[in-house]
């Protein structure tokens, strides 16, 4: 599905991509591995916007969208909600205890809603998305790669409950 994904935002961005990330370094630094489509991804991509308003949390962002800047605040927010979250979730072997230790921030949106790896397994590219509402005590994992929710988010469905006009770009890069 990363292919398709890189198929659709290559006529957004200006040129190749001009820098090279050591992901030996930036896994030691977040003491976790990453999944393949994500470093693809943030190897083509610069940091940017996806249709003016989801972030992809890239090792190279800003403030708001750098996943080294941002990774501990997130997850500390997670663990700090905890006890009152409500978990919508397909993975029968995980105890809702445990889900806030499982969970890696990799994307945001301009309204609040942060979508998270869910590390129900060892194998990085067989994380799922797990989104989380802003305000909202629920969080619900799309059972999908990172690759697919994008690919749905850029051609199919709106997971956030609003539709986007086809006026705004599928990617703006940040530089």
């Amino acid at each position: 599905m990363i292919d398709e994904v890189l198929a659709l935002l290559t006529p957004c961005l200006p040129r190749r991509s001009f820098w090279t990330l050591d992901w030996n370094a930036i896994e030691a630094e977040l003491g976790h591995r990453l999944p393949a489509d994500y470093k693809r991804l943030c190897d083509h991509l610069p940091p940017g916007r996806f249709r003016e308003f989801l972030w992809l949390q890239h090792p190279l962002g800003g403030l708001g969208a750098s996943l080294l800047g941002r990774e501990a605040e997130l997850i500390a927010t997670v663990h700090a909600m905890a006890d009152g979250t409500v978990w919508e979730h397909e993975h029968e072997h995980l105890d809702d205890a445990a889900l806030p230790g499982l969970l890696y921030p990799c994307l945001i949106t301009d309204n609040g809603d942060t979508g998270y790896w869910l590390a129900a397994t060892d194998d990085p590219d067989a994380w799922t998305i797990m989104l989380h509402k802003g305000r909202d005590p629920e969080f619900t994992d799309f059972g999908v790669t990172l690759s697919e929710f994008l690919h749905d988010f850029l051609t199919e469905s709106y997971p956030f409950g609003v539709t986007l006009s086809d006026d705004y770009l599928l990617f703006e890069p940040d530089f």
